[in-house]
């Protein structure tokens, strides 16, 4: 599979932190265990780690892919919930419908407050982004401590997955993953955040 220059996957970041801060373990590809590294070695200067997860994607050389362009036509398909920092899904999304998008901060409670009607308009695209966005390094969920946090909130109607994805919505949609496995974290978290009490 070719890779979109600028656009790591996981293993390729973690690699690329493991390099700058000399991680002395099996490299398995686990960017969250490898930040966690970072952050150590770095005397927990999260605004390090940011700069450097921002350096590897912020400035994408090619276009979106040909998926992002496909999801973003394909009228049925109503939210986006996505892992990835980058705005390539919303930016080909506002070239072909009205986009609404939320982010994740594990900063801050402001941006979980998600207040979005019930009903979606046919022409509109919502896209979350739970694992933050690149434009604010500071929301983004990189290392295991985030991940921790980010778990005991899931619930949190200030802090958690947004009430308008967990309870009105996604119940009564048809879900499609991609890019996920079942022993994924991040569809973990989509299931119990979302499905585990119907």
């Amino acid at each position: 599979q070719k890779i979109v220059p600028g656009l790591p996957r996981g293993a390729e970041l973690a690699k690329s932190l493991a390099d700058r801060c000399s991680y002395p373990f099996t490299l398995n590809g686990d960017l969250a265990k490898v930040a966690e590294y970072f952050l150590y070695k770095k005397s927990g200067n999260r605004k390090l780690l940011e700069e450097a997860v921002q350096q590897a994607i912020q400035k994408p050389c090619c276009p979106p892919r040909p998926i992002h362009t496909v999801l973003a036509q394909l009228k049925p398909v109503k939210i986006i919930i996505t892992t990835n920092y980058d705005r390539m899904i919303e930016e080909e999304a506002q070239k072909y419908r009205r986009l609404s998008w939320h982010f994740y901060s594990r900063i801050g409670s402001e941006n979980a407050r998600f207040d979005h009607s019930p009903s979606i308009r046919p022409d509109e695209v919502v896209v979350y982004k739970m694992h933050g966005t690149i434009e604010k390094p500071e929301t983004m969920v990189i290392s295991e401590s985030d991940y921790i946090y980010y778990l005991t909130h899931i619930y949190d109607r200030e802090r958690g997955i947004p009430y308008f994805f967990r309870k009105t919505w996604l119940p009564y949609c048809n879900l499609l993953f991609l890019g996920y496995s079942l022993e994924d974290w991040d569809f973990k978290v989509i299931w119990e955040g979302m499905l585990s009490d119907y």
